[in-house]
C-alpha cells in the first residue's frame, strides 16, 4: 500500500508553488530522490531574500517553460544569484486565448486538450529536459517552472514523474496540490499588481483551477493512445538507455 506523500512546499515571499518532486513512490517499489527534482511557479518573480532561500537547495539549473513573449515582458529567474544556469525550454509558443467565464467550456475538457497539445508542441523540450536530467549530474538538483505552475509545469512533472514509474494516482495528487498554491499566488497578484500588469487574478476560473480529472485523463488519454507514458516519451525521441538512466539516478530503492 502507498503512503500518501504531502507536498514540499517551499515558503516564499513572491513564489508560491515551489515543490520538491522526491517521496513519490514508483510502481516497483522505489522512490523518487529527495532535493533533486523540483516544479515551481514564475520564479522571475523571486525576490533577494527568495533567492537566498532558493540557494540553500543547491539548485544548478533553472528551466523556463514559458513563451518567449513572457520572457521578454516579465523577465526570467535571477538564477545569477543562486548561482544556477538557465535554460529555455518552451511547452507552447502561444499563450491560450482567454475566453469568458459565460462561454460554453468545459473546463476539464478544455484543460485535456490544451495539455494534449502540450506534449505534441512542447515534445523536443520536454525530451531535452529528460535527456538533460540523464545525461549531466552537474544540472542537478534543477528546478522547471512556467507562469503558474501548474498547466506546463504540470505536464513536465506528470511526464518526468510517469517516466520515473510513479502511478497515475499520484501523479494526480501532485497536479492537485497546486490547488493552494493558486489561492495564495491570486491574493498576491491582487495585492501587488500594477496597471500595466497582466489581468492574471481576473482570469476565468478554468485558467487557475486545478481539477484532479484534468490530469487524470489527459494520463488515460495519453496512455489510451501510445499504452503508456514511457511509450510518450520514446515517441519523442527519449531512448530506453536514456530510461534507465532516469530511473537509476532519480529512484531509490
Amino acid at each position: 500500500m502507498r503512503h500518501h506523500v504531502e507536498p514540499r512546499r517551499i515558503p516564499l515571499d513572491n513564489v508560491f508553488n515551489l515543490r520538491d518532486l522526491g517521496g513519490y513512490e514508483t510502481v516497483d517499489g522505489g522512490r523518487v530522490r529527495a532535493g533533486r527534482l523540483y516544479r515551481a511557479d514564475g520564479l522571475n518573480r523571486l525576490s533577494d531574500t527568495d533567492a537566498r532561500v532558493v540557494s540553500t537547495l543547491g539548485i544548478r539549473t533553472v528551466v523556463d517553460l514559458r513563451t518567449l513573449g513572457e520572457r521578454e515582458q516579465w523577465g526570467a529567474a535571477p538564477a545569477h544569484l543562486f548561482d544556477a544556469t538557465a535554460l529555455h525550454l518552451p511547452l507552447i509558443c502561444e499563450l491560450w486565448p482567454i475566453f469568458e467565464e459565460t462561454d460554453d467550456h468545459d473546463p476539464v475538457a478544455y484543460l485535456i486538450e490544451r495539455y494534449h497539445e502540450m506534449a505534441v508542441e512542447g515534445s523536443e523540450s520536454l525530451a531535452t529536459l529528460l535527456q538533460l536530467l540523464a545525461r549531466d549530474p552537474d544540472a542537478v538538483p534543477l528546478v522547471f517552472h512556467c507562469s503558474a505552475g501548474k498547466d506546463r509545469t504540470g505536464v513536465a512533472a506528470a511526464v518526468l514523474l510517469g517516466v520515473l514509474g510513479v502511478p497515475d494516482d499520484q501523479i494526480v495528487a501532485d497536479y492537485a496540490h497546486s490547488a493552494v498554491a493558486m489561492e495564495d499566488l491570486v491574493a498576491w497578484v491582487h495585492a501587488n499588481s500594477t496597471p500595466d500588469d497582466p489581468p492574471f487574478a481576473d482570469h476565468p476560473t478554468t485558467f487557475l483551477a486545478c481539477p484532479s480529472e484534468a490530469m487524470a485523463g489527459f494520463l488515460h488519454d495519453l496512455e489510451a493512445q501510445l499504452g503508456s507514458v514511457e511509450a510518450y516519451v520514446q515517441s519523442i525521441g527519449v531512448d530506453d538507455e536514456t530510461i534507465a538512466v532516469l530511473r537509476e539516478a532519480y529512484v531509490e530503492r
